[in-house]
């Protein structure tokens, strides 16, 4: 393993215009043109990201790229980057407007492992016996192969362009799930690359994997899937605009019911003019039954009978228009008094434990420069980590939905690129911080664009900030405020999610307007600022639905990470770190202290004394000089 030197010539060399500060250094990124210094690595660490093109990893996945021999560089035979937050998609601009992403082609050395895998499937097909629904023609354009080491076949993606992005290894024969070239697997049509040659006039079918789509193309029809699963939708659908028609098929199973039914909502939402509709199996074909399984299958039905038995239900749009809804009910049946004391189900873990049930509204509630949108964000931070929040569990990674209708986005990139110095990080496709304008949830057309953020999100929890951007209503009108919280419990209510909404305060210290915005809430914390100088505040859970009473925490910003950290004596490193310099039962003087300070936690001196008068309420000042109380 290369020392701390090493790792740190290895950015010198490849970065220009390198600045210092501490551990971090920022300059060019060598990965795209960069004028603005948007690469930034942590040398300690030796981890990096760049802010602009998205790319990012440890110091041997940075050295791979500038083909420089990796392995030095790697941590116990680890070859990869821990953090896969890379994006893979650079953004340009023509003539003033942002032009459409382009993916990353696949580096050269999985390029070739592509075609040697597409190679030898060719050389040994009968052998290897690929589905009979394949026809070789389309396996070539496709450039379809098989890993004989991994026993797998793999379908390389490819760019409308024809250029290889990914590599995807199918499911193996036992069942082993698949996966792609890590860093650049992304949910993605397939195959973009074929698209040019389908007929917008007929009908397309979009099916579940790549399997089927090669079945469909190879037997003549227009297809296309998504790359992830039938759970997942590309954020991209703008290669299908130019179809008239999509029929969805995906597999006879509960997965691909339920991804059809996303789909189609999708769809409709993008594509009000496009014919959508959802293909049904019929109820005599077994569980896990898909389109290859069809094809390969002599003895059935015609194909054509089975696209035509479509299902017939009303788009989002035109309920929302018609203000109908398909139940009140919020579980799946209906049960009596002993049906629900007899329920065997389990309750579903909370997002925070103590805090944030799931299907929960908390607020966050301040005055003004408090820092509630701050706290708001460390929070999407550790739920989109899973990691636990000042002794509170968050027991897995969450999907966040940030929507910030203050600041604007330079300000959110800031912010942003402070608190990527933290040591915890979200991962990749986990928390969406989205800068909005002001909207209105009580007016159709922001309801509708509200839902399809939602729907392309897919989030855990959704973060509203703050409460008063998101209606243009009296706030102080119970009627108006109760029906906008309504549409926020919809949300929630019966999808598995929470919601945190960010609130200001009265003057007399309650959250200002209408009370049924505080009678809606299931959590509200407030935010009371102790030491406005160095943002000390005082946490207090006055209200807490479904759990226990939780005492009150006091926080201190770190104004280098824009991260919360706790002053409380059962928490905090630091105050464990200042008490100990007065554990010899003598007394020392400030300037001492501080000083001792900037070298124990390798802070800077304002910071420092900002630390000490957190702590001045446990210690005691006689003649300049200060003792333990």
């Amino acid at each position: 393993m290369v020392s701390h030197t090493e790792i740190e010539n290895l950015f010198i060399t490849n970065i220009k215009n390198l600045t210092s500060r501490g551990d971090q250094r920022t300059g060019l990124c060598p990965f795209h043109e960069d004028h603005n210094s948007s690469f930034s690595v942590n040398i300690s660490k030796g981890l990096w990201i760049c802010f602009t093109c998205g790319l990012s990893g440890d110091s041997f996945e940075f050295a791979k790229r500038v083909q420089i021999d990796p392995v030095p560089y790697s941590k116990n035979g680890h070859t990869g980057s821990k953090m896969n937050y890379s994006t893979q998609w650079t953004e340009s601009r023509e003539n003033g407007h942002n032009a459409v992403a382009q993916p990353i082609e696949l580096d050269d050395v999985n390029k070739k492992l592509a075609f040697d895998c597409h190679k030898y499937l060719i050389e040994n097909y009968s052998e290897l016996d690929p589905p009979s629904s394949w026809s070789i023609e389309v396996v070539k354009k496709l450039f379809v192969g098989y890993c004989a080491k991994r026993k797998r076949f793999t379908f390389p993606h490819l760019n409308e362009a024809g250029k290889i992005i990914n590599l995807k290894f199918h499911k193996s024969v036992s069942g082993e799930t698949p996966y792609s070239i890590e860093g650049y697997g992304k949910c993605r049509l397939y195959p973009l690359n074929l698209f040019k040659n389908h007929n917008s006039d007929e009908i397309l079918i979009f099916c579940e994997g790549e399997k089927d789509c090669v079945s469909l193309i190879s037997q003549g029809y227009n297809a296309v899937t998504s790359s992830t699963g039938a759970g997942s939708i590309p954020k991209d659908l703008s290669p299908l605009l130019k179809f008239k028609h999509i029929k969805i098929l995906l597999d006879n199973d509960e997965a691909g019911k339920n991804g059809s039914i996303k789909l189609f909502n999708r769809l409709i939402q993008q594509f009000p003019i496009m014919k959508v509709e959802v293909v049904s199996w019929p109820d005599r074909f077994p569980n896990k039954f898909d389109i290859t399984d069809f094809f390969t299958n002599k003895d059935l039905v015609n194909f054509e009978d089975i696209l035509s038995d479509v299902r017939d239900f009303q788009s989002p749009v035109d309920d929302h228009k018609t203000n109908s809804r398909t139940s009140l009910q919020i579980i799946d049946k209906r049960m009596d008094f002993w049906g629900i004391i007899m329920d065997s189900r389990e309750k579903p873990i909370e997002m925070i434990e103590g805090i944030l049930p799931v299907e929960s509204i908390m607020g966050i509630v301040s005055n003004p420069g408090v820092g509630k949108t701050i706290l708001a964000m460390n929070l999407a931070i550790h739920l989109s980590a899973g990691k636990p929040w000042f002794g509170h569990d968050i027991v897995k990674p969450r999907r966040v939905l940030y929507l910030l209708a203050e600041g604007g986005f330079w300000s959110l990139k800031s912010r942003l690129r402070m608190m990527s110095e933290y040591e915890i990080l979200p991962p990749k496709e986990s928390f969406f911080p989205i800068p909005v304008r002001p909207y209105d949830l009580l007016n159709d057309d922001d309801l509708l664009l509200f839902s399809s953020l939602i729907n392309e999100c897919d989030p855990d929890v959704i973060v509203l900030d703050t409460f008063i951007k998101c209606h243009t209503a009296d706030e102080n009108d119970n009627g108006a405020m109760q029906r906008v919280l309504d549409i926020v419990r919809s949300t929630i209510t019966g999808n598995g999610r929470s919601a945190i909404i960010c609130h200001h305060l009265s003057k007399s210290g309650q959250s200002r307007g209408a009370t049924s915005i505080e009678g809606e809430l299931d959590t509200l914390i407030k935010l009371e600022s102790v030491i406005k100088q160095n943002h000390s505040i005082k946490v207090k859970f006055d209200k807490i639905r479904h759990g226990e009473n939780i005492r009150s925490m006091n926080l201190l910003l770190n104004p280098e990470t824009l991260i919360f950290e706790s002053t409380d004596e059962p928490v905090s490193d630091r105050y464990k770190i200042f008490m100990d310099y007065f554990e010899d039962g003598k007394g020392h003087k400030k300037k001492d202290i501080v000083k001792q300070l900037q070298i124990d936690i390798v802070k800077g001196e304002s910071t420092c004394y900002d630390l000490f008068k957190t702590f001045e309420e446990y210690i005691y000042e006689e003649n300049g000089v200060w003792y333990k109380k």
